[in-house]
């Protein structure tokens, strides 16, 4: 199985239903017991633990058997990280990106979900729900925000 192999637009769903249906419903509704700290300063929320479950769930289903690095799996087990340097393909998982601007009512926080393939990105999705803009990108293939292509950019 390689990332052409996998159904890109499946994912594409996923992470927007994911993004309608866990996260902008809690936006600008947490209370203070649905906050937490895993680090010294960062902090984590039932928003992310819950995103992350669906994501991964729903990504089994689009790719069986192939593993999962998520953000907050992570954080509870480092060593899921080896799963990065030994699998031909797996999927790196951030189900609340900018978590902190999230707490604090800000728009600025995404669903971000990634497809590694020998190491390197080869997919990866960026879902704004706040700003109404889902960003995907495919190696080879371009970059599209809501469906549309992106213009290339050339260096200056």
């Amino acid at each position: 199985m390689n990332g052409r192999s996998v159904d890109l637009d499946a994912v594409t769903v996923l992470v927007e239903r994911v993004a309608r249906e866990i996260v902008t419903p809690r936006f600008r509704s947490l209370v203070a017991s649905e906050v937490s700290v895993k680090g010294a300063d960062d902090v984590v929320t039932v928003v992310d633990t819950e995103a992350e479950a669906a994501l991964v769930a729903g990504l089994t289903e689009i790719a069986p058997g192939v593993p999962e690095v998520g953000e907050e799996g992570t954080a509870a087990d480092a060593g899921r990280l080896a799963v990065l340097a030994g699998a031909p393909l797996a999927w790196v998982v951030d189900p609340l990106d900018g978590t902190r601007a999230f707490v604090e009512g800000s728009p600025d926080h995404a669903v971000m979900v990634g497809l590694v393939a020998g190491g390197e990105v080869v997919a990866g999705w960026i879902c704004l729900p706040a700003h109404g803009r889902t960003y995907v990108a495919e190696r080879g293939a371009g970059a599209f925000c809501n469906g549309a292509r992106l213009p290339l950019l050339t260096a200056p």
